[in-house]
């Protein structure tokens, strides 16, 4: 029986480790590819709310059209995910000023902030499986 948890040990850090590393991987692929993009902070107000996309533990999630102007120019974009709002509600967006038509969901600062928890965490869980380890074979 302690073969069995032995393997079963190693299968579930595996699989641990094989999620952290596709989540990094994407989560800092998308941060490459939004290298040289620089996102730009505007409010926007909810032109037109297109419906309930699904409920949320925190409240309901709705797909919206936001309004904003940016270098002179208006722009209606949709937004998926969007908590509880009503229309004519002000919000802050963060949009490419490259591409002004394109609302950034995920910015810069969020992906980095997301990775340096996800890194900092599964260090936390290294340290206390070598911790463990050694605890095991000192006694």
């Amino acid at each position: 029986m302690v073969k069995f948890e032995k393997i079963m040990r190693k299968i579930v850090i595996f699989m641990i480790l094989a999620v952290y590393v596709m989540v990094v991987g994407i989560v800092g692929w998308s941060l490459i590819e939004s290298h040289g993009v620089k996102e730009v902070t505007v409010e926007a107000e909810v032109a037109d709310i297109l419906g309930v996309k699904e409920k949320i533990r925190e409240g309901t999630s709705w797909d919206v059209i936001y309004r904003y102007s940016y270098n002179g120019k208006t722009y209606e974009e949709e937004v998926d995910g969007t908590k509880s709002c009503k229309q004519g509600d002000k919000a802050n967006i963060v949009i490419d000023s490259g591409h002004p038509n394109k609302v950034i969901l995920f910015t810069k600062k969020e992906k980095i902030g997301f990775l340096s928890v996800i890194n900092g965490t599964v260090a936390i869980f290294v340290i206390l499986i070598i911790i463990d380890n050694r605890k095991k074979s000192l006694g």
